[in-house]
């Protein structure tokens, strides 16, 4: 199982959806509000007839809305051994940053491990160590990210 499947066929073949462990993540913190933001849950969905209809930017809205100190997005990720990011999606991400600060929360379906990676560690670290190819599925042009773990 790997990035040549598809989202729905990975989280159910791992039985894990990163989205979930990612909330089940922040319910353990007191003193913090999160609210889910994006598409990608039941009570905020929309007809693909309509979704088509959106500008780009809205069809990658991050996951959730994160306050503690600051208000915050958080990006949910899951991945193997490469976090696997399109560029056309991270270009995106980059216009949510200027409104308030990414972060990305990723989620290793193998050691069942997740880390945090703000927006600069993702621009100034990650990005520019990623090797740039083409996603099997669909040809669309990704970052390869090796994450170490």
């Amino acid at each position: 199982m790997d990035s040549t499947n598809t989202y729905e066929e990975r989280r159910t073949y791992t039985g894990v959806d990163p989205e979930d462990v990612c909330e089940e993540w922040l319910q353990g913190f007191d003193n913090l509000f999160y609210k889910k933001f994006g598409w990608g849950f039941e009570d905020n969905t929309i007809e693909m007839k309509h979704f088509y209809k959106l500008p780009f930017m809205m069809k990658k809205m991050p996951d959730f809305i994160v306050v503690n100190n600051i208000a915050s997005f958080l990006e949910v990720k899951g991945y193997s051994k490469y976090l696997h990011l399109k560029t056309a999606d991270y270009e995106q991400y980059k216009k949510w940053n200027t409104i308030m600060p990414l972060s990305f929360f990723v989620y290793n379906f193998k050691n069942k491990k997740h880390k945090i990676i703000d927006w600069h560690e993702m621009k100034n670290e990650r990005i520019p160590m990623a090797e740039i190819t083409n996603f099997e599925v669909d040809g669309k042009q990704i970052y390869k990210i090796y994450l170490g773990d």
